[in-house]
């Protein structure tokens, strides 16, 4: 007996005039052993993977920040406010506290 999770493997598939996939899978045999996760390992790869996005949505937005505020130095020539620049700085640390 095999001691490794099954996932089904497509043997045959065919696409229907409305465009819905029809899939037709392999059942285990008798002879072959079934294991299914348990919840909370489930629950935890969903955890993994969630906070893997958090994490990569996080450097893409303070790389384009950063991105946007070197674009306004370089470009821009007005000066900014005291104000513009104080919004800019908490910003920027309400994303470094968030870290």
């Amino acid at each position: 007996m095999e001691d490794s999770t099954l996932e089904p493997e497509p043997e045959s598939e065919s696409i229907l005039d409305d465009g819905v996939c029809e899939i037709d899978l392999s059942v285990p045999t008798e002879n072959e052993e079934m294991k299914l996760k348990k919840r909370n390992d489930v629950y935890y790869e969903m955890y993994k993977e969630a906070k893997r996005k958090a994490k990569v949505a996080r450097d893409f937005a303070l790389a384009s920040y950063l991105e946007a505020k070197q674009i306004k130095h370089n470009y821009l020539s007005e000066e900014p406010s005291d104000d513009e620049m104080e919004n800019e700085e908490k910003e920027l640390e309400e994303l470094d506290l968030e870290s």
